[in-house]
């Protein structure tokens, strides 16, 4: 049993929980900010930081994500999320493409070098950049318009953005076939 373990089940132990984490049950370890001591008196004594906390979206301060592939981008990006979560979210929505210079969607370099599509999930992040050149396009078309060889950053420039692989898209997309989505917006682009 670890130390955290048995902070856990100390019942002289208060814990301080992230405010995002809404499971039932205990909190895992990583939504745990820390606890305090309690005395046996009932009073409240030092508090102990819980170095497995992942701060949450909420914790960073970010202000409220603007539709659902945004607040699947900020779940993942801490931890409170999964990038499925992502593939998914980003397959059933309307989105904003950048396009190149000849009217095309084509490959930039980000910061991190690697060429991708560039993918914006509300009308406010490419008006946020300059109102680049864009296009918007329907739910899951967007792997069928990929260039070979791209991979997806979503919502550059937003507090939490994320780099894809265009093959989970796919299978996300074609998860959303099986189950009738397509075509139908989880969130009109807005």
């Amino acid at each position: 049993m670890t130390t955290a373990d048995q902070d856990r089940t100390d019942p002289d132990t208060v814990g301080l929980v992230d405010p995002h984490w809404q499971g039932e049950g205990e909190p895992p370890p990583w939504a745990v900010i820390g606890r305090w001591q309690a005395g046996e008196d009932g009073s409240v004594r030092e508090f102990a930081e819980n170095a497995e906390y992942r701060p949450s979206p909420t914790a960073c301060g970010w202000p409220p994500p603007t539709d659902p592939v945004a607040a699947a981008v900020r779940a993942g990006a801490t931890g409170y999320g999964l990038p499925e979560d992502v593939h998914r979210a980003l397959a059933g929505a309307r989105v904003a493409v950048l396009l190149d210079e000849y009217a095309e969607i084509g490959g930039f370099t980000p910061p991190d070098g690697d060429p991708a599509v560039v993918v914006y999930s509300a009308r406010s992040w490419p008006a946020a950049a300059g109102d680049p050149g864009h296009a918007v396009i329907g739910p899951g078309t967007l792997p069928d318009r990929l260039p070979p060889g791209l991979g997806i950053v979503v919502n550059p420039g937003a507090p939490a953005a994320m780099r894809l692989d265009p093959g989970a898209l796919w299978r996300a997309v074609d998860v959303l076939d099986r189950e009738g989505g397509r075509g139908r917006p989880l969130r009109p682009f807005d």
